[in-house]
């Protein structure tokens, strides 16, 4: 990597490493006690075997939820479908929910010319 950098970027790589390994030797002996502690500490347990019997919960709850969801789509009787409306039926449906709607708008003009009149309590 340093082939490819110019003199004078080279130059300012070894300059800037020099100063890396200077303040590495400046720092505390306890620092670097307990840096090389918190490194051995952290090997150890990188190099203990994994215990898989920890996620077979996990495992099976996963299968479970993969039971009930193969049986919901496979095996449970599909939903019904809504019966079809007729023409009449329809046009029932239709002129309530327009009844629905002149209601409400309505209410709202009613509303609107209580709030118009001044109060009078």
């Amino acid at each position: 990597m340093m082939s490819e950098l110019n003199d004078e970027d080279q130059q300012w790589a070894q300059r800037a490493g020099e100063q890396l390994r200077s303040h590495e030797q400046a720092i505390a002996q306890s620092t670097q006690a307990r840096l090389r502690s918190a490194r051995g500490q952290a090997l150890q347990a990188a190099s203990e075997p994994v215990r898989s019997w920890v996620f077979w919960p996990a495992w099976g709850a996963g299968g479970l939820s993969a039971a009930v969801f193969a049986w919901v789509v496979f095996v449970a009787d599909p939903v019904e479908v809504l019966p079809v409306m007729d023409d009449i039926e329809m046009a029932a449906a239709q002129e309530a929910e327009l009844l629905e709607e002149l209601e409400f708008v309505a209410w709202m003009l009613t509303e609107r010319e209580m709030d118009d009149e001044p109060y009078q309590g």
